[in-house]
């Protein structure tokens, strides 16, 4: 339903590719011989875009983050996976992201700020993609966070 109201039905379902790709890549491996340290989620703004998909995916956008991280977990048998969201989004978004935050066990979100003088501000290009001093500022807050994440572990 999100999809269709997304115009995404014909796309490759990427959660299931990510679980096939993971399970191709571990392939026959022990599993005492990795681990899996955590994810990081930098996702939502077209979620958050009302006028091409309506209200539905940003009002929902909490409970599904949630529902993904638990299954992340449980098929990467990681019960406490770390989980670390940057900041994307419109404001229906963002409160789904804070909601996946308190509500669960080792989810943090890095917030964003719209402040160009504020560290945690993400500069963009024209179109709206980050740019590269964007992308880089999203890396580093979001190693920050998950250092702080690991040493409350």
């Amino acid at each position: 339903e999100k999809a269709a109201k997304m115009s995404e039905e014909k796309l490759v379902p990427l959660y299931a590719d990510l679980i096939a790709y993971v399970r191709e890549v571990l392939g026959d491996k022990d599993k005492d011989s990795y681990e899996f340290c955590g994810a990081l989620w930098v996702q939502g703004e077209a979620d958050g875009n009302v006028s091409k998909c309506g209200p539905e995916p940003a009002e929902a956008y909490g409970a599904n983050v949630q529902n993904l991280i638990a299954h992340l977990r449980g098929d990467m048998g990681a019960s406490d996976l770390p989980f670390v969201m940057m900041q994307v989004g419109a404001p229906k978004v963002t409160e789904g992201m804070e909601a996946a935050a308190k509500a669960m066990k080792n989810v943090v979100l890095v917030p964003q700020s719209l402040d160009p003088a504020a560290p945690n501000f993400l500069p963009k290009h024209a179109v709206g993609h980050y740019n590269y001093e964007g992308q880089k500022r999203i890396g580093s807050l979001m190693a920050e966070a998950f250092l702080k994440l690991l040493a409350r572990r």
